[in-house]
This record gives structure tokens, sequence and C-alpha cells, in this order.
């Protein structure tokens, strides 16, 4: 969708539009939706559904809905640049063209804009809803002297403010392995989109490659990189660097061995980093044995035996196992179960004003009224003074 907002927004947009039935979108009724065609001069481009708004301040908001992809939808931004229009992005636009109710809607619209699926949208949507209860809930508890149960929500919901990035951002997968293991290949089948160029010639990836997908809807960024072996070339040095250089970028890291080939040492080398306590990635690590449409050598199976929580046998080529990956991957990114759960902070805003409510009710002497004000500060982003305080009651 494209919105013109503006004195005469209607009156600029009517040259590009043609209808079949006379339109004149300065005085279109606000709840009525128009097909249209858009018109680059004498050539149609697209079908469009056209409706007018218009805001307190005498504005016109035109909402242009074109059925085209994102071609369309440039070639519609350099016409209306060309008429004078100027060009700005979404969020800038919200102000004018959509009044919140308050500082959690204005945030979600803001994320809603960025979504990165349609199930991520629909979950932004339904949290704000549910955080704003929550903190009515939480204000009355308090105010009600139930302390405690303020506590625990305040807690809980602090300790999912990680899970909150990984939706909002996408799951970054890395995978790693030698050269030849098939990462590329399952890379592509992961994202369930082709990609990266496949070969059976070890080595053909030099450099990592980013393939964006999604699991269950929840955004999900599957990383390919080069072969981690040691050579002597400059150019394979490179890409082993840049490969570590991602891993450390990493929420997740995927290790993948040839089930057709014996171990190599690396590969044992990477079992026993699984338990390691001080590893960084311990629990975030899962291993996958790829290639299971070739006869598997034995000696796989010892090592398969002392991960306790692996991907498994897959075949990126035939596709067996990929579903079981792509599930456990979500349940070891945390992210498998988000749609049902109860309200989150989905801005850093948001975490910062429970972390002082949660501050305020853990001291020695609980400060009630500072709680309450943060609390409230979630809902609206308003400056409270000191002298807003008043005996024996909240605002």
């Amino acid at each position: 969708m494209v919105q013109v907002i503006g004195l005469r927004a209607g009156a600029a947009v009517t040259p590009l539009l043609k209808s079949k039935r006379f339109m004149d979108l300065e005085q279109m009724p606000g709840d009525e939706l128009r097909l249209c065609q858009i018109f680059d001069g004498d050539q149609p481009i697209d079908d469009a559904l056209v409706a007018v708004r218009h805001t307190g301040g005498g504005e016109q908001i035109v909402d242009i809905s074109m059925h085209g992809g994102p071609r369309i939808v440039q070639r519609v931004l350099l016409l209306l640049k060309g008429m004078g229009i100027n060009i700005v992005e979404p969020i800038e636009l919200l102000s004018e063209g959509y009044q919140t109710c308050d500082t959690i809607e204005q945030e979600m619209l803001e994320l809603l804009l960025r979504a990165k699926t349609r199930n991520v949208a629909s979950w932004l949507i339904k949290v704000a809803d549910k955080l704003r209860i929550q903190i009515k809930q939480s204000i009355q508890n308090i105010q009600e002297g139930d302390m405690d149960s303020a506590r625990r929500w305040l807690v809980d919901v602090l300790s999912n403010s990680e899970k909150v990035r990984l939706l909002l951002e996408g799951v970054r997968v890395v995978l790693i392995g030698e050269a030849n293991t098939g990462k590329s290949t399952l890379a592509n089948v992961l994202a369930e989109r082709e990609r990266a160029v496949v070969s059976d010639v070890p080595g053909t990836t030099r450099d990592w490659v980013e393939h964006p997908g999604a699991i269950n809807g929840i955004p999900f960024t599957f990383v390919d990189t080069a072969g981690i072996r040691e050579s002597t070339e400059p150019i394979e040095i490179e890409a082993v660097r840049r490969a570590h250089g991602q891993i450390e970028l990493a929420d997740l890291m995927l290790r993948v061995i040839d089930i057709s080939m014996p171990p190599t040492m690396a590969d044992r080398i990477a079992i026993e980093e699984f338990n390691n306590e001080g590893d960084k990635f311990i629990g975030r690590r899962v291993y996958v044995w790829n290639k299971s449409d070739r006869p598997m050598h034995a000696d796989h199976k010892i090592l398969m035996e002392r991960v306790t929580d692996s991907g498994g046998v897959v075949s990126a080529h035939s596709g067996e196992g990929i579903d079981h990956l792509r599930n456990l991957l979500a349940r070891v990114a945390g992210v498998s179960d988000f749609s049902g759960g109860g309200p989150m902070l989905i801005t850093g805003r948001q975490v910062e004003a429970c972390e002082k409510a949660l501050s305020a009710l853990t001291k020695a002497e609980p400060d009630n009224y500072e709680a309450v004000r943060w609390l409230k500060f979630v809902v609206h982003k308003v400056d409270f003074k000191a002298e807003d305080r008043h005996s024996g009651g909240y605002n």
C-alpha cells in the first residue's frame, strides 16, 4: 500500500488513476472503496483499490492498495516523486495517518511495519492488547496490596525479552562444517528457496550467504558458510575467517556432518564441544548428519549416541528428516510456542520501565507509588513529576 497525505492529496493522485465511472477523490466518502487502474501516461501498470480519509486538520489521506509486487510499488513511488510528492518512510506517517490510543499501540504499529512474517504481525497486534490489560491488572494488584503478584509477573515478562528479540529480528542460524558436507543444499532447503549455487566440488562456497526464511511463521535467517578446513590458499583462508566471524553473530549453530564419509577429527572435536560448560553456545548447538540418501559410515553411530539432542539424520537432497530439523531449531531457539503466550514487552523502553517498576517493588521498603508510576509509563509515555504523588492514593 502507498499512502499519500496532504491538503489536496486527492487532487495530486487523480492524474494517475482511471475508473470505469466518475471518481472525485476530494469528495469521496471515507467509507467507500473504489477499484481503479494506475496509469503511467497512457500505459496501465496495475489495478488498485483506493480509499480516502480526512484528518481533523483538513488534510486528506489517500490509501492506494496495489495488486502488483515491489517493482510496481517502486514504479508508482517514482511517478509520485516526479509529480513533486515527497517520499518518506511509512513510520513517519503513523502520527498523521493513524491516531493511536496510547504509546503501546504506537510502538506496536512501528514494529508492525517491520514484521518479517504474517504470524509475527498477528502476534504483535494481540500482544499489545494483552500487555495493556496486564499492566492495568498489575497496577490494581499493587493498589490492593498484592505486591507478590505484580513482582511475579514483572520477573516473568522481563525474562522473555530475548525471545521477543528473536521474534522481531529473526533467529540467526549459522551452518558450519567441513567442505562438501551439503551445507549450501541444506540452507536452500531450510529456507525453502534456492539462493546458493550447489555442487559436488568441495569448497564451492567461498563466502557466507544469507537465506531468509521462516519456521512455523517465525522468521529465521540461515547463514551458509565456507567449509572450515586447513588451507594455504589466500581466498580459502579469508573465507574461513569470515565463517568464524559469522559464528560470533549466531543465535544457533548448526553443525553439518557428512554421514557417508568417515568422521573427521574436526567432527569428533565438535561432538566433544556439545557438553562443554565453557562454550558460549552450550544449549544452542544442533548437530545434523546429512546425506542419508547415501550409505552411512559405521563410525558415525557412536558419535550420534554422544549427542543427546541433535537434528538426527537428514537428506537435504531427498527432504528426509527436514521437518524434524526445522521444528528442533525452533524449539532450541525457544520460539516454538510464542503465539499462544501471554503479554510480552516489545521495546527497550517498555523493558526499562518494567525493570524500574520491579526495582521499586523489591526494595527493603517497597515504593508502591514509584512502581505504579513506571507501570503507567509503559502505557503512556509521559513525564511524571515528584509533586504528582498524593498522600493515601495513586494518580
